[in-house]
C-alpha cells in the first residue's frame, strides 16, 4: 500500500531584513495528511529522504523521499505492541515492543529484518531469560554497537546477531529515563538520582544531579528525561519544569527556570542553543516547545488537540513527531 503526504500546512522559511541583511525565519512544522494511520508510536530516519514510522499494532512504513510518500512494508507479527524501531541501513533494522498494563500484557519482543522489512525474524528466544520484560527504545552508537533498552539492558557488539544482558540485574533502565552517547558512556535515573556508567552499562556511579534541588524539590519532585548529546554536555529536568544542565559530565548543575505546567513526555537536545520538549494536557491535547537559548527561554511551537507520541531530529531544523493518525515534519524549506 502507498501513502501520498499532502502538506496541510505548509510554511516556508522567509528571509527577512533585520537591517543587517536577510536572515531566516525559524523551521515550522508540517502537518502531513494521507500518512500512516494508527496508534504511531516511534520514528527513526537514516538521512534527510530515508526513514521509517512504526504504529503500535507492529504496521512498518517506509519513505525514500524525505516523507512526501509512504509504502507500507511487512512489519512483525500483528497484534503485538510495538514501541521502537531503528535501522542500520536501508536493509538492516530492528523492532522492539513489549506491554504490562493492568488489563493488557504484550510479551517483550525483538525483531530483525536485513532485507528492508519485507521479511522479518523473531530474536526473542534467543535473549537472556532475565530480560524478558518490556522493550521500550533500541539505539546503535555504531555500526556494531547497540543497546536495547527495558527491564534490563542489553547490549550487542556485533551489530544485533547476539545480545547479552550487562549491569546488575535489579537496575531497570528504561529508554524515557536513560541515553547512551557512545558505547561506553551512559546515564540512568535511579534511587532519585542521575547513575553515570563509563563501561558500557557493567558498573555505575551516582552523579551530583540530585544535590543541585532544594530540600522541596527533593521531596515532592523528582528527576526525569535524562538527555545528553556528549559525554560531558546534557540536561535532565525534574517533575516541576525546572531544568539541570551540566557541561562536566555530571559533577556539576547549573539549574534553569525551565517550564511549569507542562507533562513532560519527551525532550531532544540537538545542540547546546537548541531543544524541544514534547508535552500534553489533562485533555490529552499535545504541545511542542523550543528553546534557541539553552533553555533559558521557551516558545511554543505547535499545540494540537491530535496526541503525539515520539519526536526525532537529524539536526535542530529537520525532525519528525508522529502519534495518534498524525505526522508533523519540521523543516526551513
Amino acid at each position: 500500500m502507498k501513502f501520498v503526504a499532502v502538506a496541510l500546512l505548509a510554511f516556508s522559511a522567509a528571509q527577512e531584513d533585520s537591517g543587517n541583511g536577510p536572515r531566516r525565519s525559524p523551521p515550522r512544522w508540517i502537518e502531513v495528511d494521507h500518512a500512516p494511520q494508527g496508534w504511531l508510536t516511534d520514528v527513526f530516519f537514516l538521512d534527510e529522504k530515508t526513514g521509517w514510522i512504526l504504529s503500535a499494532e507492529g504496521a512498518l512504513s517506509a519513505t525514500s523521499d524525505g516523507g512526501r510518500t509512504w509504502v507500507g512494508v511487512r512489519g512483525p507479527t500483528p497484534g503485538e505492541y510495538c514501541r521502537g524501531v531503528c535501522f542500520l541501513d536501508s536493509r538492516r533494522g530492528f523492532i522492539v515492543g513489549g506491554l504490562r498494563g493492568c488489563e493488557t500484557i504484550a510479551p517483550a519482543k525483538l525483531c530483525a529484518t536485513e532485507d528492508g522489512g519485507r521479511t522479518w525474524v523473531d530474536l526473542t528466544p534467543g535473549l537472556p531469560g532475565t530480560s524478558k520484560g518490556v522493550f521500550d527504545k533500541i539505539q546503535f552508537l555504531s555500526p556494531t554497537e547497540g543497546f536495547i533498552f527495558g527491564r534490563q539492558l542489553l547490549a550487542t557488539r556485533d551489530a544485533g546477531k547476539t545480545w547479552s544482558a550487562v549491569g546488575p540485574e535489579w537496575l531497570r533502565v528504561p529508554g524515557y529515563n536513560s541515553c547512551f552517547t557512545t558505547p561506553k558512556t551512559g546515564w540512568v535515573l535511579y534511587d532519585d538520582n542521575l547513575w553515570r556508567t563509563e563501561d558500557g552499562g557493567n558498573s555505575w556511579q551516582p552523579t551530583g544531579a540530585a544535590n543541585a534541588l532544594t530540600d522541596e524539590e527533593r521531596g515532592h519532585s523528582d528527576l526525569r528525561f535524562p538527555t545528553f548529546q556528549t559525554e560531558l554536555f546534557g540536561w535532565v529536568l525534574t517533575g516541576w519544569g525546572k531544568i539541570l544542565r551540566t557541561e562536566d559530565g555530571g559533577l556539576s548543575w547549573k539549574g534553569l527556570q525551565g517550564f511549569r505546567g507542562e507533562r513532560v513526555q519527551q525532550l531532544v537536545v540537538t545542540d547546546p542553543s537548541n531543544a524541544w520538549v514534547l508535552s500534553s494536557n489533562a485533555d490529552y491535547e499535545s504541545r511542542i516547545l523550543r528553546t534557541t537559548d539553552g533553555g533559558r527561554t521557551w516558545k511554543p511551537s505547535v499545540q494540537t488537540q491530535r496526541r503525539l507520541q515520539q519526536m526525532f531530529f537529524l539536526r535542530p531544523d529537520f525532525g519528525w513527531v508522529v502519534g495518534d493518525g498524525a505526522i508533523l515534519r519540521l523543516t526551513a524549506n
